[in-house]
Order: structure tokens, then sequence, then C-alpha cells
């Protein structure tokens, strides 16, 4: 024992230097740590605000519900969505017109054809020939760009027309 007080009564000065060292680092040890705890009650705070008396563990058993209806919401707007765009498809969204003279001794372009094809290319051509003694209408049904009635020149450019403007989509 005598040997211990003997060595601290020669090392009192490194002994006071290393117990200063030690408190130094304990110091901004301290310092950073007081700064991480009040960076985790102000996130703690925000989590909490607005709540009044909630216990955590109900609030987030709140959420999580909110969440699951919210997907299950999600789920049917999917659906409707889906179910719009096979619908879609179905509508008339293609149009092209051509007007012309059908007879030389007429004027004006009153003669026309026009087409109108949904998403698929199925559809009708239209086309109305004006003449001096009145006026005929015909309509042929297109599948696919196609039909089994043989077109008139005018019926094909207008059914050009009407996929050329489906390509600008």
């Amino acid at each position: 024992m005598d040997g211990i007080i003997k060595f601290i009564q020669n090392n009192n000065d490194i002994i006071l230097l290393a117990l200063i060292m030690i408190s130094i680092v304990l110091l901004f040890l301290n310092c950073y740590n007081q700064i991480r705890i009040s960076k985790l009650k102000k996130k703690y705070n925000i989590l909490l605000s607005g709540v009044d008396s909630i216990n955590l563990e109900d609030m987030l058993f709140e959420h999580l519900e909110e969440v699951k209806n919210v997907k299950e919401q999600l789920r049917n707007v999917d659906k409707t969505c889906n179910n719009l765009d096979k619908r879609l498809k179905l509508t008339l969204q293609n149009t092209g017109m051509i007007r012309y003279n059908a007879f030389d001794d007429m004027g004006s372009d009153l003669s026309f054809s026009l087409a109108l094809l949904d998403d698929n290319l199925d559809g009708v051509v239209i086309s109305s020939l004006y003449g001096r003694d009145g006026c005929s209408m015909y309509g042929k049904p297109i599948k696919n760009c196609k039909t089994k009635y043989t077109l008139s020149k005018e019926e094909l450019e207008a059914i050009k027309i009407a996929v050329n403007n489906r390509d600008m989509r």
C-alpha cells in the first residue's frame, strides 16, 4: 500500500492531467448525448403533435386501419380504371373525313366519306353522295380496317386519315 501512495505522490501531476483529460472527454460525450436527446425530443414531439391523451399504440393501430382502408379504396379505383380503359377502347375515337365531288358536273365538294373507328380500328365508314337529283348515303362496317364490301378511294382515304389520327395520340 505504501508503494501506491508513493507512486501517487511522485506522479501527482501526471495523474491530475490524466483526470482532467478524462473529464474533458466525458464533458464532450455528455454534450454530444444532450444534442442527440434534444433531436429525439423534437422528433417525439412532432410525432405526438395534435394527439390528446391518446396512447401511441392506439394511434398506430388507428393509422394502420386507415392505411388498410386506403389500400382497399385504391384497389377499387384500380378496378374501375381498368374497366373504363376496356370500355374506352370500344368508343369511337378515331375519325377521318374527306369531302369531294362525286360527279363531274357538280361543284362545292358536297359529297363526303366519314370513317368512325374505335381503338381496335373497328367501326363504320359512311359515305354521302350528293347529286342533282338527290343525296344517297351508304354505310359499310369496318373490322380491323377491313370490310367485305368494296371501298371507294375516298372511303379508303377517310379510313387512312382516321388511322393517322390514332397514331398521332
